[in-house]
């Protein structure tokens, strides 16, 4: 029984130990919560202080020190400090020598590639506006550090679309391609990252998780030259919006239901009088119809049709099934041919086509 109690004796010491080490044992009943927090941060990381307006100022001056080793820690300091210096900075290349404004400009720089997005784009504004200035002695410089800094937001723009489930196509330098279907994963916000791109030729937006939402941040995209909507939910009236805003993009609005042609996109095989069909798809509507390449489509149902274009949005209020009637121009020979849509889905791409384009 004596060896029990002994037992139970070093299980409570050791037990006392154990709970003075967390800050509860029975002379300090409640938990060190400094410790507790201390112990819930993950390594290496450290309290973010915010420099004072004071330290800014001091760091600026230092930027025009005659001590190399210390013009050289402010401009650390500086990069260290983050969006907090952007504006003092900036007012400060103005008001001091090239040494300050050539140093600004490293500091902006780094914080445009380290810093969050909002700091970057806040930084790179700076940049902007330097490159614009009438200071010769820092335009070249703002200019190479926005290059520099947009080669960057690219990379990591195409890493990201890339991860949301985007497919990306260069040719050299030139972003030919770019594909969001139904394996993209991103939102609305997330459409953001293609205004980061130097230029996109070519974009398809597929399903209706694309809304009109997504118009503001399609305006903004650098050098579009084609943009496709594949049955998204963006309505006539933002298409309309997103054309007066961007005049240099051909937009080209599908829906789920097809006739199952191909079409002159140029619009000069049809002369502005009709679309000029390049070829059919086997076993489709159109095909069945009996329409041949080379036919011209002049009206859909009631719809007259001048162009691809007028063709393709006066389908996407067709449903998959539906009967339609084409008026087709053959040579000199009129006629009329009812059309059995088809789904989308099931269109393939043949490969005899130079430049194989969606069928509407």
């Amino acid at each position: 029984m004596l060896g029990f109690f002994r037992w139970i004796a070093v299980a409570l010491v050791v037990l006392c130990h154990v709970w003075h080490g967390a800050g509860l044992c029975a002379d300090d009943k409640t938990p060190d919560k400094a410790k507790l927090k201390d112990a819930a941060k993950p390594k290496g990381t450290a309290e973010l202080k915010v420099a004072s307006p004071q330290e800014i100022r001091a760091w600026i001056e230092q930027l025009d020190s005659a001590s190399f080793r210390q013009r050289e820690s402010a401009t650390r300091a500086l990069q260290s400090a983050g969006s907090v210096v952007i504006g003092p900075i900036g007012q400060a290349v103005d008001q001091r020598g090239p040494e300050v404004a050539w140093r600004a400009v490293v500091v902006l720089k780094e914080i445009c590639i380290s810093g969050d997005a909002t700091s970057s784009d806040e930084a790179a504004a700076v940049l902007q506006k330097l490159a614009e200035s009438k200071n010769r002695s820092i335009v070249a410089d703002a200019k190479r550090a926005l290059v520099s800094w947009k080669q960057v937001r690219q990379e990591r723009a195409i890493a990201r679309i890339s991860q949301l489930g985007g497919r990306v196509s260069i040719s050299g330098t030139t972003i030919y391609r770019l594909v969001l279907d139904e394996n993209w994963q991103g939102d609305t916000g997330d459409l953001r990252l293609l205004t980061h791109l130097s230029a996109v030729n070519w974009l398809d937006l597929h399903g209706e998780k694309f809304t009109d939402e997504a118009v503001p941040h399609l305006v903004k995209i650098a050098g579009l030259a084609r943009l496709n909507l594949y049955s998204t939910a963006i309505s006539l009236k933002a298409v309309k919006t997103l054309e007066a805003q961007a005049p240099h993009t051909k937009i080209f609005w599908f829906g789920t239901a097809v006739l199952g042609i191909t079409g002159d996109i140029t619009g000069t095989g049809g002369g502005g009088k009709g679309c000029r069909i390049i070829s059919v798809y086997p076993g489709t509507g159109a095909h069945q119809a009996g329409v041949q390449a080379g036919d011209l489509i002049t009206k859909l149902d009631d719809e007259t049709i001048k162009s691809f274009s007028e063709l393709t949005r006066a389908m996407v209020a067709k449903k998959v099934g539906q009967k339609v009637k084409i008026a087709v121009l053959r040579g000199e020979e009129k006629l009329s041919l009812e059309v059995t849509l088809g789904k989308r889905s099931q269109i393939q791409p043949r490969q005899v086509l130079p430049v194989p384009f969606p069928a509407p």
